[in-house]
């Protein structure tokens, strides 16, 4: 079920993104067209927690949180068997709404004065501002978990920080739903039957599922169908573990992730087909790429991409003499020339990785580098686990961690399974079926609750063989192949250089000698299932990491292929019910680069630029003034003079300084030009604004 909310707030709220700067320490949310959020990841631990507190009213609903957001295991490693059975978009800025900064100190109770870097600048929305989302259950309506999701959000008072001050206090509601009270829902819970998540495996596709026990693979009608899927929310996709808190996203989709999302979907209707499928020999998946930066209106002209996150390297191949010279390497077209001659040996390769874009013509080929794609890079604090103090006392141990995600944008990607197969992944889209899981919305990645989500497009490749992996034509007079998902070698290595193992392994496997391999790099591949399929260690059901020649690497033949197209269709190696082992056809040299065109804003945001212009002159005060600027008290007698008595008996306050000791007047006199025009410049509460921020300054300066 799919509900589109709305978040109200009824105080200014301060939603900070964890991440800021010297003088700004949290800035407001905001995604790529500059409207401000209320991040999902803040809204799911909000659910959490209201799904917590009714947990410890009612024993009988003890594990109602584990089964609504999913759980971790004792070392904070996802427990994959019980994931979250929903997924909350970002509450946008649903029309104009205004932002301001608010700066605070916190005050040592003891000695009564400002505790040293305490002071702190936030931005934040102002009250009255209207937000927007989604959130899509993956359960049956009425069910304890749909039930449970939209009372805890109803239940959410406050978002943001400083909720415990007054900030952020808010109302959510349901839109185009009968707005029932939280009350009703709670009443629903207590009565709803206990059901496992997205189970609907009582649903008749006896029509569909034309394969028998009995059948063989080879038997098998096969379709090739083409995935699109228009990302509404970032997408996390991790190519290598990283250590720290920093997980940063490749570009692409794994080709694993496409094939469990239509494995998962089929099991949730019919096991016996999701296990057919799991072992017939002619499902085949490629990685989603990206095609485009924005959703257009005919889904058949988004371009074919192809993955050459390696191909296209630019080395400075000066070494021995060597020069840049066709069949030596694949540089496209749209790459500027380059001195290679002129470039010290010494010096690191260059690469341009991304994918190429291939247009209707089929001539038009473009490169996406994946240095232009768009990211979002977001900061997180997450609840690791429950453990004891040097008191004895069990304390929430939190962990700030920052994902570096691909912004929401279009991805498409091949898949060739059996016809009764495609026929129920179908099914299983279409929103007239009586099923748990009629929706087009998916979600790949990580933390698919709050991020990966968005619509798959299924389009039919009748009529456009040319842009499937296995049709190409010749480049150069030689077939050259991309590897498009890693390719899975034997655990030990039989040759030191790369391009011969590699070259070695395709003839063994393929029974025909390329002429070289090139750009080959052999790396481990890591991954995790939730199903037990393959080789797993650990409690995290991770799947062992292999040996593996990376994506972008080449294949070069300088002979026609008779049976290629049976080749690729049948990939290359082992692993095809893991993803790995697809490879394609290269479709040409790109002749520009392709440059990405954002949507502008849909609505212009209003700000208080003249707020931020006044905190700009008051830090521009203090760069210039800093120890030279009257005390705190002397600033404030000024402040207290705007605020009570209006902007001319500030300025008499400030003139009678000049008759004042020589002593004061000696503090006052530098700054003092400047300080009588902020104020004569500004309107009072602007301009006492940013006294006080100059106050807060020098009392943190002092302390």
């Amino acid at each position: 079920m799919q509900y589109t909310y709305t978040l109200t707030l009824k105080s200014d709220a301060e939603p900070g993104t964890g991440t800021g700067g010297d003088i700004i320490n949290q800035h407001v949310p905001r995604n790529r067209n500059g409207k401000p959020t209320i991040p999902a990841t803040h809204l799911k631990g909000l659910i959490r927690e209201e799904l917590l507190k009714i947990e410890t009213l009612f024993p009988d609903l003890k594990s109602l949180a584990n089964e609504c957001c999913g759980k971790a295991d004792e070392n904070g490693e996802n427990d994959w068997t019980t994931e979250s059975c929903f997924h909350i978009s970002d509450a946008v800025a649903d029309e104009n709404v205004e932002t301001s900064f608010i700066s605070r100190t916190s005050i040592d109770s003891e000695l009564g004065k400002a505790k040293e870097t305490s002071l702190r600048t936030t931005e934040r929305i102002a009250v009255g501002s209207v937000f927007k989302g989604i959130v899509t259950v993956n359960a049956k309506e009425e069910s304890r978990q749909d039930v449970a999701i939209r009372l805890a959000m109803l239940s959410i008072g406050t978002v943001g920080g400083n909720r415990t001050r007054g900030g952020g206090k808010c109302i959510i509601e349901f839109c185009n739903q009968q707005n029932l009270m939280p009350g009703d829902l709670f009443k629903r819970l207590l009565e709803s039957k206990k059901e496992g998540q997205l189970q609907n495996k009582n649903v008749d596709f006896s029509q569909t599922e034309t394969v028998s026990q009995t059948e063989t693979v080879s038997q098998t009608e096969t379709v090739t169908l083409r995935l699109i899927f228009e990302a509404d929310s970032p997408v996390c996709c991790p190519e290598h573990p990283v250590p720290g808190n920093v997980i940063k996203s490749g570009f692409t989709i794994p080709a694993s992730a496409v094939q469990g999302l239509i494995l998962n979907r089929l099991n949730l209707l019919n096991e016996n087909a999701a296990t057919k499928l799991f072992n017939d020999e002619n499902f085949r998946a490629y990685p989603l790429l990206p095609c485009a930066v924005s959703q257009q209106e005919k889904k058949e002209n988004y371009p074919v991409p192809l993955q050459v996150s390696l191909t296209h390297k630019v080395a400075k191949l000066i070494s021995d003499g060597e020069t840049l010279e066709p069949g030596k390497t694949v540089v496209d077209e749209a790459i500027p020339p380059y001195k290679w001659n002129e470039v010290d040996g010494a010096n690191p390769l260059k690469a341009t990785g991304g994918v190429l874009l291939q247009t209707e013509n089929d001539h038009d080929i473009e490169l996406w580098k994946a240095g232009s794609m768009p990211h979002i890079l977001s900061a997180h604090g997450v609840l690791n686990s429950i453990k004891k103090n040097e008191y004895d006392e069990e304390i929430l141990e939190r962990n700030l961690f920052q994902l570096d995600s691909i912004a929401p944008i279009v991805w498409s990607g091949i898949v060739r399974l059996p016809k009764f197969a495609a026929e129920l992944f179908r099914k299983s889209l279409d929103n007239e079926t009586e099923s748990a899981v009629k929706s087009t919305a998916v979600s790949f990645g990580k933390k698919r609750s709050t991020h990966g989500n968005g619509k798959i497009i299924v389009l039919e490749m009748d009529g456009n063989e040319n842009s499937l992996p296995w049709n190409g034509q010749p480049l150069e007079g030689k077939i050259i192949l991309i590897v498009q998902s890693p390719i899975l070698l034997p655990d030990k290595p039989s040759d030191p250089s790369a391009n011969k193992e590699f070259k070695t392994f395709v003839e063994n496997a393929w029974k025909i000698k390329p002429e070289k391999c090139m750009g080959t790099v052999i790396g481990i591949q890591f991954g995790w299932n939730r199903h037990g399929k393959g080789i797993l260690t650990g409690k995290g059901k991770r799947v062992r990491a292999c040996r593996c020649v990376m994506p972008g690497s080449v294949i070069i033949f300088n002979t026609n292929i008779d049976d290629l197209a049976d080749k690729i269709k049948s990939g290359l190696g082992g692993g095809r019910n893991q993803g790995f082992g697809a490879v394609a056809v290269h479709p040409g040299k790109a002749t520009k680069m392709y440059m990405p065109v954002y949507n502008p804003p849909s609505q212009s945001l209003k700000s208080d630029k003249t707020e931020k212009e006044m905190i700009t002159k008051a830090l521009n005060i203090w760069k210039t003034y800093q120890n030279k600027l009257p005390s705190a008290s002397q600033l404030s007698a000024v402040r207290n003079e705007l605020l009570l008595n209006g902007k001319d008996n500030a300025l008499k306050y400030l003139e009678h300084q000049k008759k004042r000791t020589d002593q004061i007047w000696e503090i006052w006199e530098p700054c003092f030009g400047d300080i009588e025009s902020f104020v004569k410049n500004n309107e009072p509460k602007l301009a006492a604004k940013g006294l006080k921020l100059l106050i807060d300054l020098k009392i943190s300066e002092k302390n």
